[in-house]
């Protein structure tokens, strides 16, 4: 009976091993991945909370993303708060279009987490992005405009 259970025991002990090398290796492939989208500067951001500057948090469809294809910026971002100058007849892009990035620049990463910049422009106004990318594939986005309030989302790069 002793023997049987330490069979077990045994067992046990060797399948939570091996479970948890399987896991640190998945970590460290998951982590490779974030790290080489991100400097080929090409990825997307799968938006799921949006966060106003005014008023609490949104939940938000999985259709809304940010995405990165080299040196272009294609942002798909709902937008919740105030505008302080508008077009004339109404026709906003808000954070819905597709721009040259004018500057990209890698900013001090913490520990397990890659931070950069990018600045783009269009004919509405002036955008500051600034992503930060877990290894884990988490991701948040702050967007500070020039003419409306800044918003912050969190989301999950795609693909990695």
């Amino acid at each position: 009976m002793i023997r049987t259970l330490f069979i077990s025991f045994l067992t046990l002990l060797l399948v939570a091993c091996a479970t948890a090398a399987d896991r640190a290796a998945q970590q460290t492939e998951m982590a490779r991945a974030v790290n080489a989208a991100v400097a080929d500067r090409h990825y997307k951001i799968t938006i799921t909370q949006a966060y106003p500057q005014r008023g609490g948090s949104v939940n938000v469809s999985r259709d809304f993303f940010l995405e990165v294809k080299g040196d272009t910026l294609v942002s798909y971002l709902p937008f919740f708060g105030r505008a302080y100058r508008s077009l004339y007849g109404g026709t906003e892009k808000g954070l819905n279009f597709t721009e040259t990035i004018r500057t990209y620049e890698q900013l001090k990463s913490k520990a397990g987490v890659l931070r950069f910049r990018m600045r783009v422009k269009n004919e509405e106004d002036s955008y500051v992005f600034t992503v930060e990318i877990s290894a884990g594939g988490r991701a948040s986005i702050r967007v500070q405009a020039m003419e409306r309030d800044d918003m912050r989302f969190d989301g999950d790069l795609e693909n990695h």
